[in-house]
């Protein structure tokens, strides 16, 4: 019974993760509450999660069973405190096979819910939110566009079969994975707030726990942060030899060395993230490579750069502004080397997640 408390509530604390950093970069950030889209959505899974815990655990007409208009904030609220009332069920260990089923049911249901609020928050921001890492997830390709958003899914039997067994997936593991997220997640809250030291601090500690490109990244990040971007850039190179295939420290050491000047080193860095397996926001190379362009006064070249990140980014409000500046600027014959960099700078490339 131990090792099946201890996957549901590893499962529970990663989307929980997930859909916390979803609403960080919807709603915080951009201040998006407003959107149609987001409201509409809050309705409906409100719904659904109300009528989850009416029809499992609670009479008939428990709940309210009409639905009025609730904020993204809201529903925030009531999304935590459906999953404290779940994680104490999960901890009395109180029928195992009933309280994972119903445990496994509303994380599916949660899961579905943070697939359409990823949707649009890729359609209507230009934010990068990390997916979750849950071991036991099935992982599906979305079919509703082209911008690559993944759908979850936490089989039950899976479930019980991990629970029967000790070894690899051994409850310390779990914890290990567990605290990894935690410590991401802070770091990426510091950094939201400017806390760079303590972002650095998090970071650090999450690597204590595993040591992945992601995490080597985003320590160099808070380096680049603090005016270290000597520690940055080694980072850059550790994080590319751990996982040759993950895209952003090539990016982010190209941008390290465009600040120094460095323009023909950058644009080689910049080409190697573009080809890179493992990238969210591939427009991110081809924007650093307009602004490389631009500061070296190869305009054609930076407005073909910025052209196809675009097609990789379309909701790109300021990359949109950006191109038709540079076309008037072409037209014209008049060069402003400084345009662009509403549209790129440097701290619009790593957004919270």
């Amino acid at each position: 019974m131990q090792n099946l408390q201890n996957l549901l509530l590893s499962e529970i604390s990663t989307v929980e993760s997930y859909i916390d950093r979803l609403f960080h970069a919807l709603i915080d950030m951009r201040q998006m509450g407003h959107l149609p889209e987001l409201k509409d959505l809050c309705v409906r899974f409100e719904a659904d999660l109300g009528n989850h815990f009416e029809t499992k655990l609670l009479r008939d007409g428990f709940l309210n069973e009409k639905f009025m208009m609730i904020t993204p904030t809201e529903l925030r609220q009531k999304i935590s405190s459906a999953i404290r009332l779940t994680t104490s069920f999960v901890s009395m260990a109180f029928h195992p096979k009933k309280t994972a089923r119903f445990t496994v049911e509303l994380i599916n249901i949660l899961y579905d819910f943070s697939y359409e609020l990823h949707f649009l928050t890729v359609k209507k921001t230009n934010l990068e939110v990390q997916f979750p890492r849950g071991h036991l997830l099935d992982v599906t390709q979305g079919t509703e566009s082209n911008l690559k958003i993944s759908r979850f899914h936490l089989p039950l039997e899976v479930i019980e079969k991990f629970s029967m067994q000790r070894g690899s997936l051994s409850s310390i593991e779990w914890q290990r994975d567990r605290k990894y997220d935690q410590l991401l997640h802070q770091g990426h809250e510091a950094i939201y707030l400017k806390k760079y030291s303590e972002a650095l601090d998090r970071f650090s500690k999450a690597m204590n726990y595993k040591e992945t490109a992601e995490i080597i990244n985003l320590i160099g990040w808070s380096h680049s942060l603090l005016g270290q971007v000597a520690e940055a850039k080694q980072c850059c190179l550790k994080a590319i030899e751990k996982d040759p295939s993950y895209g952003p420290p090539y990016n982010d050491l190209g941008t390290y060395l465009l600040g120094e000047g460095k323009f023909e080193e950058a644009l080689k860095w910049f080409h190697l993230a573009k080809k890179s397996l493992n990238y969210q926001n591939r427009e991110f190379p081809y924007i650093n490579s307009g602004r490389a362009y631009m500061a070296n006064r190869e305009y054609e070249k930076a407005l073909e750069e910025f052209s196809v990140a675009l097609t990789l980014a379309p909701f790109h409000e300021e990359l949109h502004q950006t191109i038709e500046k540079l076309k008037k600027s072409i037209e014209s014959g008049t060069f402003l080397r400084e345009t662009h960099l509403k549209a790129v700078k440097y701290d619009d490339l790593h957004p919270t997640n």
